[in-house]
């Protein structure tokens, strides 16, 4: 069965586009339309930039890069949590161990 869709109208820069996307999608959708327009009233606002073209382009540049940098910092984190469970496993492994061992002595 295919999911139904839904045109919806975002909102960039007081112009309206009509965007067609998945009804389960809607409000990611309209989440980021919003991200967006807030981006390009950033740098409308800081540039007096009237080109409507190139301020989207510089929006997505700069959702992108922060994008990046935080898939970056987000890899980082987990490859210290993954080295922090390695390193708690072995304690554990080691713990386990010496108990068996303190067993073995007293049987």
């Amino acid at each position: 069965m295919t999911e139904q869709n839904s045109t919806i109208g975002i909102t960039l820069l007081n112009k309206t586009f009509d965007v067609r996307c998945p009804n389960s999608q809607v409000d990611s959708l309209q989440e980021a339309a919003k991200l967006l327009n807030q981006k390009m009233e950033e740098i409308y606002n800081r540039s007096h930039q009237k080109n409507m073209e190139r301020i989207t382009v510089m929006a997505a540049l700069n959702i992108s890069h922060e994008w990046l940098l935080a898939k970056t910092e987000n890899e980082s984190y987990l490859k210290t949590m993954n080295q922090r469970v390695q390193a708690l496993k072995a304690k554990v492994d080691d713990a386990l161990t010496q108990q068996e061992d303190l067993l073995e002595i007293s049987e």
